[in-house]
């Protein structure tokens, strides 16, 4: 299979998502798509954008820093709030970002702060009892 621009597999899976066809997936939402199309820094809401290169620059750093987080302290609550963390960054600044993904975000959050007090709590529970977790 090839990936030449007239191919139909090519302009589905990519053209349509990034903006590239004239059917684009719409520009919508709260995130930074539908803050620069109410600003009309972006025309309509098929237009092309490089939401993509904001996305790879501002996830970049905060992937590597989750990478260092986990290889120092591989807990449940590491990976899931730095998980959370670059999800919300690569929705927020997409095409779309759309009111139920915040519902989705919080749970993750809140999940991330769950396991976080249980980790403290089981630690604390091992060092009253002079046992490590």
């Amino acid at each position: 299979m090839t990936a030449e621009p007239h191919d139909g597999f090519y302009t589905t899976s990519r053209d349509v998502t990034v903006g590239a066809d004239p059917q684009s997936f719409p520009i919508t939402g709260f995130g930074l798509g539908g803050l620069l199309l109410a600003l009309e820094v972006i025309r309509t809401p098929s237009s092309h954008f490089p939401f993509g290169v904001i996305q790879a620059t501002l996830a970049a750093p905060i992937l590597a820093l989750a990478v260092w987080r986990l290889s120092r302290a591989p807990t449940n609550a590491t990976l899931l709030d730095s998980g959370a963390t670059l999800t919300a960054v690569l929705l927020f600044f997409g095409r779309a970002f759309n009111d139920n993904y915040v519902a989705s975000l919080l749970v993750l959050f809140v999940l991330a702060l769950a396991a976080s007090r249980d980790e403290r709590r089981t630690d604390a529970m091992a060092s009253t009892h002079g046992t490590s977790a």
